[in-house]
Parts: C-alpha cells; structure tokens; sequence
C-alpha cells in the first residue's frame, strides 16, 4: 500500500489520502462512551483501491460494560438488529435512533433486546442511555453499523467478449458498478447450486468449459460483505476445434477469376495474382508467405494477413525476383484454428544476378571477395555493374579487386 484513508463512516470518499503508515494516531468525534468503529482503505502505486476495512473498540464510562449491535459486526443487510448492553445496577434505559432521543421513553432495563434501525442505507448509529444504580442518566453511548441491502452489480466477460474459442479454457473478466462483492460461486451449464462452495473474488479467472464443441455458457453469482446477493450472471461463447478445410491457393495471370492459372511448370512474367479459393464457410481469417520454391514451410510469424474480403494479392517486382518460388496460404476460422498450410509454386522469368557466396559472416578488418554470374541474358546486353551494401551492412567496397 502506498496511501490509506480513514473515518468513523463507511463512506470515506470525503476523507483525505494520507501517506501509508503502519500506526495512526485517531481522535474519536464522540468522546460518550460506546462502541467506537474506524474505517480504513488502501491504495497502491498503481491506483488499485482496496475494499473499506473496519475494527471497533470499546469506550468505557464509570459502571459501564458495553452497548453491540448484532454481537459487533460492522456490517448488516438487514433492519433488524439485536441489541445487547451491560451496565450493573441499572434499572432502566433509553434506547434511540436519534441523539436527541426523540419520541422515545425510559423502559426497564435488559441486557438483550430487538431493535429496528433505520431503513436507508448507510452508517447507523444507536444511542442509549441508563439510569439507577451508578448510571447518570444525563451520559450516552453508542454503538454503530453498516446497513448494506444493496447487492453489487457486476458484469461478465469470457475472452473480452469473444463470440467463438479454440481451447475449453477461457478467461472470465468482472466488471462492476460501485464497491466490488466478497465472494462469488461459478458454474458451467446452469446457476451455482445452494450448496456449492463460495470462493473469494477476484476480477480475472482462467476457467474451463465443458470439451465438446458447441455452446457454452458460464454462470456466475456474488455476495458482498453484508451478505446481499446478485445474480446469477450469464456468459456464453462457443467452442470450436475444428480447422477449416478444402481451402486452396492459386496463381493466375489476372484478377479475374476466369483468367488463366499459372503452375510450376510455366514460366511466368509479373505481375501476377494470389487467389484464394474458400470452399469451408468457417473461414474468417487468410494468411500468406513468399519464399523461394526449394524453402520449407515458414514459421507463422513471416505470413501477412489479407484484408476481407480477401481479394487477389497482385504480387510484382516488388514481392519477387526472377527466381522459383513458392505462395503459401493459411485459412483460419474466428476461433482462431488454422487449417493444413496450402501453397502453389510458379517461376518468375527475367534477367537475374547471381551473388556467391549468398551470405557470409565477417570479423573487423577480414576481406571476402564476391563473383556474380548472369543468367537468362547475355553479358552484350548488360550495362554496368553497379555493387552496394545491403541494408544494417557496414564496411566498404572495392570493385577494382
């Protein structure tokens, strides 16, 4: 924790941030005896706020034991609560929502008694009174608590939202209105049962659903401090782990669908245009990579996605060389399967410069001497040689040797 608030109210949204402490010295608004509660909460460097904290302690007076509300819980959700007060020797007492006692008359004392609070939500306060024996009757005491019978609302996410899954498990998301609930109970198929074992909450959980493919849905139901309910929530998503299949790459020489399909045993001129042709339904996502012809297949990360509605991709001189190559083409669904990687190969013709070696590695000040062969020309038909440095290279070039 980095910073903490603190009051004699559950509501603490008035109170100042101070920085983290261990120890914090308090001086109580009341100086009467009673019952006295202080409520705290946390705050990280991160931001993230803590659920408001309570702890009571008893203010004593000459004689006096002690005045509790439901045996001194800080929390209820209910109006009805169970008085309890210890002062010996006392003949009679007050009892009163209301500092100023109003409407209200001395009863005959007893240690015990029912009594009804207020009915809106918030901090409740009671004040009693005694007299006989060593009471003076003039002196009062309190004791408080937290009505709550607002249920948290909260919302649920599986996958951020996602409509469709691959794997059976998925992450639910919590999102809700106002003070986060306790405790919370989750099931598959159908509401938590009475008798299944609450969990304390938390607003991201791995969770697993049901193997089969199909629907599924998640439910859901919290509880807050005082005990009120909300729910149950609902969630659904479908789960498929079934790739898309019957799905294939071709090369034409045009984007019209009719125009001739180039193989690998033609001999093509750019441009020339991928096509991709969708027999499953399922498909949602294409992919595509370009590598030589005599290269196995690349990893997924080298694949470019194409954009719906998956129109042909015109490869130019841009995309290739004069060289062989091979198109691969990978058809995926919106749950994210990825079929058999299709491909179709095909030969670019033109004039081409050979380099060898194709790649070597240097140390500072080592020398490599590079020859370059011709192909598909004639050297008559060549203009000068012109030599550079590839892109991220670094050293110098000397033609002449």
């Amino acid at each position: 924790a980095a910073q903490m608030r603190i009051g004699e109210k559950s509501e603490l949204d008035d109170q100042a941030w101070l920085n983290y402490s261990t120890t914090y010295n308090h001086t109580f608004s009341y100086i009467t005896g009673g019952t006295k509660r202080i409520y705290v909460q946390f705050k990280d460097t991160f931001g993230n706020i803590s659920t408001v904290q309570s702890d009571s302690i008893l203010l004593t007076s000459e004689g006096y034991v002690g005045i509790w509300l439901n045996g001194g819980e800080s929390i209820t959700n209910n109006t009805k609560a169970l008085l309890k007060a210890v002062y010996p020797e006392a003949t009679h007492m007050m009892v009163s929502n209301y500092s100023n006692f109003v409407n209200s008359f001395w009863e005959i004392y007893r240690e015990t008694r029912d009594w009804n609070l207020t009915a809106e939500d918030g901090t409740k306060v009671v004040y009693v009174k005694f007299k006989g024996g060593n009471a003076n009757e003039n002196d009062v005491f309190t004791a408080s608590i937290e009505l709550d019978r607002t249920a948290p609302k909260v919302d649920m996410l599986i996958n951020n939202g996602a409509k469709v899954t691959a794997t059976t498990t998925v992450s639910l998301a919590f999102s809700y209105q106002q003070s986060p609930p306790t405790h919370m109970k989750l099931a598959n198929t159908e509401p938590p049962a009475v008798v299944d074992k609450w969990v304390p909450f938390i607003s991201n959980v791995s969770w697993v659903i049901p193997k089969e493919d199909g629907d599924k849905e998640v439910y859901a139901i919290f509880k807050d401090n005082a005990g009120n309910e909300y729910g149950p929530v609902k969630a659904a998503i479908t789960l498929d782990t079934v790739a898309p299949s019957g799905n294939s790459v071709q090369i034409r020489a045009s984007e019209v669908e009719s125009s001739s399909e180039l193989s690998e045993t033609q001999v093509a001129s750019l441009p020339v245009f991928l096509h991709f042709n969708i027999s499953d339904q399922s498909v949602d996502s294409i992919y595509y990579s370009i590598t030589v012809a005599t290269t196995t297949q690349p990893a997924f990360s080298s694949f470019t996605q194409v954009s719906k509605p998956f129109l042909p991709i015109e490869i130019t001189e841009n995309h290739v060389a004069v060289n062989s190559y091979r198109f691969w083409a990978l058809f995926a669904d919106e749950a994210g399967n990825k079929g058999y990687v299709q491909y179709a190969n095909l030969k670019i013709d033109g004039p081409r410069i050979i380099i060898a070696p194709e790649s070597v590695r240097l140390k500072a000040r080592e020398k490599q001497i590079f020859d370059y062969s011709l192909e598909n020309v004639t050297i008559i038909n060549t203009g000068d040689i012109i030599w550079s440095l590839g892109a991220g290279a670094s050293g110098t070039i000397d033609p002449a040797s």
